[in-house]
């Protein structure tokens, strides 16, 4: 017998981070997500960016993902809207080098910390994105091993 990895979904996709919190982020600024994730059972993620530049991205452009962790399910640690955290990204998220147009970028199987945190993007992009339909969002999910 062998096994098999399937994936079983425990959600839908969903707006981490909204269009009106999106809308204008200058260069080198963040939001932090207004409502937390408390995941007590996802491994994975698949997270989609829909972003435009109010003029354009530029090669190399890209967003910062934090996943600021509550460990005791209040205090979050160091991160904002122009605090970076002392750390690495939790997820890159490069941009097309284009003018004015709408960018899907899909980033596959993100592990997602357990417990409750916030999340903070951080515009690393040579241009403001623009007013509109940006957002963040995430489709959670595990992987499951079955024997075949």
């Amino acid at each position: 017998m062998s096994n098999v990895v399937q994936w079983t979904s425990s959600g839908t996709y969903t707006t981490v981070v909204t269009s009106g919190q999106l809308s204008g982020l200058t260069t080198g600024t963040g939001v932090v997500s207004t409502a937390s994730i408390s995941n007590n059972k996802d491994q994975y993620a698949h997270f989609e960016l829909q972003v435009t530049a109010t003029g354009a991205f530029a090669t190399g452009d890209r967003f910062d993902i934090y996943f600021l962790v509550a460990p005791d399910g209040t205090n979050f640690e160091d991160g904002g809207a122009s605090v970076t955290p002392a750390r690495s990204p939790d997820l890159i998220i490069p941009v097309r080098a284009v003018t004015n147009t709408s960018q899907r970028i899909n980033i596959k199987h993100v592990p997602l910390p357990q417990g409750t945190f916030n999340t903070l993007v951080i515009n690393q992009a040579s241009d403001p994105i623009s007013t509109g339909s940006s957002i963040l969002s995430y489709f959670p999910y595990n992987e499951q091993i079955t024997t075949a």
